[in-house]
């Protein structure tokens, strides 16, 4: 018969023995290069004591059995750091909690995220992993990740092309992998790409200075996912679309215009919003607190990306070098003869912002749809970790639903 003791010994044993692993390969789950500094080493601390407590029990009962008070000792112990050991690991799992500017990863994240913003609504689950994965080669020379799903079905079939945000993950966001998984479902091609500075691109600053203008023209390189699209995908060439979301949005716009076989444009986008003491947009304090805002956004994202420093010899004008546009993108669908363009909003995304958008929208002229999203924050209430995507059901057929039916619209 084997005794209680022996029998929690060996769960102590095997806790330690799969919690351990997850720590340190946490980031590899997550997409991200491995970091092994102090907090991943100390958060692995009770893990290893969960090995030692299950290794020595196990030993000490193969010679003598223990004396009651200190197996219970041990036990209470060794159960106490299986359980520390547990939470450590998930929250380990969150590359994204060094990173100040992210709020979709990692397991705690995911849960505060979804069941708190979701509410009553039901939650899903889902991998949502491209069907093919392949990198390409952006004008400057730069390569990058391009992620194709696509699950077959009559040709040609229409096709979207992801303009991701300003998310260190890139085309791996949640939000994106849910879309374009689910679109992939209902017989749509969908391509996401990361762009230089994001996701598992090359370093923009890797080939000097006089390439880094090349890295950040946004449209060219979405330009490229498109001719990827029509060379290598039973794509309808008159059914391609272009969906920008957040910090893509302005790329999806421009790059829709200057491509001649774009034939709509959605954007899913808010404002940011109002940094304390400035309620008003529109003034100059608040345009320089947000510019600051998202230099130091930028410089510790790609110090957390590439885990290297930004080169002393980069200036922000240098990234504006040949893709400054001093036009507004929404005057650029004041004409009544523009593509078609859909606005996606999510209820709760900022809603105080929302007339402000909304005016820029009352701007356009000609083929116009709006898709307001109940319930559903920025990024449509999704969230991930361990690989998984988490999601609001209500909100994703929502979103899904609604751009599925207008990429399938004439006209």
């Amino acid at each position: 018969m084997i005794s209680p003791t022996r029998t929690a010994a060996v769960v102590l044993l095997l806790l330690g023995s799969i919690t351990l692993p997850i720590i340190l390969v946490g980031d590899w789950l997550e997409g991200a290069k491995p970091q092994l500094g102090s907090a991943r080493l100390l958060a692995s601390i009770p893990a290893w004591v969960t090995l030692c407590i299950g290794a020595a029990l196990i030993g000490r009962g193969r010679h003598r059995p223990l004396r009651a008070r200190s197996a219970k000792r041990l036990l209470l112990v060794g159960s106490a750091t299986s359980l520390s050991a547990v939470f450590a690991a998930a929250l380990t799992l969150e590359p994204g909690r060094a990173f100040a500017y992210d709020s979709t990863t990692g397991l705690m994240k995911a849960h505060q995220r979804v069941v708190k913003i979701a509410g009553r609504s039901r939650t899903g689950v889902c991998r949502c992993t491209p069907d093919k994965i392949t990198r390409i080669t952006l004008p400057g020379g730069f390569e990058t990740r391009l992620s194709i799903y696509d699950k077959g079905g009559p040709a040609p079939r229409a096709g979207l092309v992801v303009a991701h945000g300003n998310t260190w993950k890139g085309s791996d966001l949640s939000t994106y992998r849910l879309l374009a998984s689910r679109l992939a479902e209902k017989g749509h091609i969908v391509v996401t790409l990361d762009f230089p500075g994001f996701g598992r691109s090359d370093d923009p600053f890797g080939q000097g200075p006089s390439a880094v203008a090349d890295a950040y023209d946004r449209p060219a390189q979405l330009h490229a996912a498109i001719d990827y699209l029509i060379a290598n995908t039973q794509v309808d060439r008159s059914r391609i679309a272009l969906f920008g979301h957040s910090g893509g949005a302005n790329w999806a716009m421009r790059a829709a215009i200057s491509h001649s076989d774009v034939a709509r444009v959605a954007v899913m986008v808010a404002p940011p919003p109002a940094t304390e003491g400035d309620s008003d947009r529109d003034s100059p304090e608040y345009a320089v607190r947000r510019g600051n805002y998202f230099a130091r956004r930028f410089t510790e994202q790609h110090r957390f990306v590439y885990g290297t420093d930004i080169p002393e010899w980069f200036s922000w004008d240098m990234t504006l070098h040949d893709v400054r546009y001093g036009d507004d993108v929404w005057a650029l669908f004041a004409d009544p003869g523009h593509k078609p363009i859909l606005l996606v909003l999510g209820e709760r995304d900022q809603p105080d912002g929302h007339g402000a958008v909304l005016e820029q929208f009352a701007s356009v002229a000609g083929s116009t749809d709006m898709l307001l999203l109940t319930r559903a924050d920025h990024y449509a209430n999704t969230a991930q970790s361990l690989g998984f995507v988490f999601y609001d059901i209500d909100v994703a057929a929502q979103l899904v639903g609604g751009l599925s039916a207008w990429l399938d619209k004439s006209g």
